[in-house]
């Protein structure tokens, strides 16, 4: 099932950034870690991907692979419109990429989506590239997928069931229009910075640096505002 997501990235934030970077421990844990339903192993040769789950001796070419008893228990349950649809747990196509299915299918509210996204500040122990991807599931109620590219051939890359493979995080879907990104103003010079900006830039900077430094004064100051 999925966990959500905490402060100290499932555990795995350095001590230095969990006590005094606020800023790491808040983008940790602002979401739900996923995970992939069982544990196995793909390989890219570089033309195609094979995979295999713990008890296959060789390796099999992947297209699309799902879990007979995801299938029985889809067909057993579905309309009988839908059976033999049960969605793969994991697909490859072309360039080595790989759909992986996190075995959710998520809804929101109509004016909310969710972000699928590399799980943040956590080591990825495989190399492997992550497109991340905005569904609006208020209007959009499937399977939830992440999609990877293997970055090495002829390597193995493990899949396992107890470590992140995605992390979904909740977004209002006024936040994605391009309106937000555009209403914005630059400045490339020094000159055009107010007295306003130049005082919260110095209360900023001066309580990192020298003598009267304090560790963690921004820490401090959003715990201390959302306690």
């Amino acid at each position: 099932m999925p966990i959500l997501a905490d402060q100290s990235a499932h555990g795995l934030l350095p001590t230095r950034a969990y006590r005094y970077c606020e800023a790491a421990r808040i983008a940790s844990s602002l979401g739900w870690y996923v995970f992939p339903p069982v544990s196995y192993s793909i390989l890219y040769d570089g033309a195609a991907v094979f995979w295999k789950m713990d008890d296959d001796a060789e390796w099999s070419r992947l297209e699309e692979a799902t879990l007979e008893a995801d299938l029985d228990q889809f067909d057993a349950n579905c309309p009988k419109e839908l059976v033999g649809h049960c969605p793969p747990m994991v697909g490859a196509a072309e360039g080595g990429m790989l759909q992986i299915a996190t075995g959710l299918a998520v809804t929101t509210p109509p004016d909310w989506g969710v972000l699928i996204r590399k799980p943040p500040n956590i080591p990825q122990k495989n190399h492997l590239e992550y497109f991340e991807g905005f569904v609006q599931t208020g209007k959009w109620f499937g399977p939830l997928f992440i999609n990877l590219k293997p970055m090495k051939t002829d390597v193995e890359i493990r899949f396992e069931a107890d470590w992140p493979v995605a992390f979904v995080q909740p977004i209002p879907i006024s936040v994605t229009q391009p309106s937000v990104f555009q209403n914005v103003s630059f400045v490339s010079e020094f000159s055009e910075f107010s007295d306003e900006d130049w005082q919260s830039f110095g209360d900023t900077v001066l309580h990192r640096l020298g003598p009267d430094r304090e560790v963690a004064k921004y820490a401090k100051a959003v715990r201390k505002k959302s306690s």
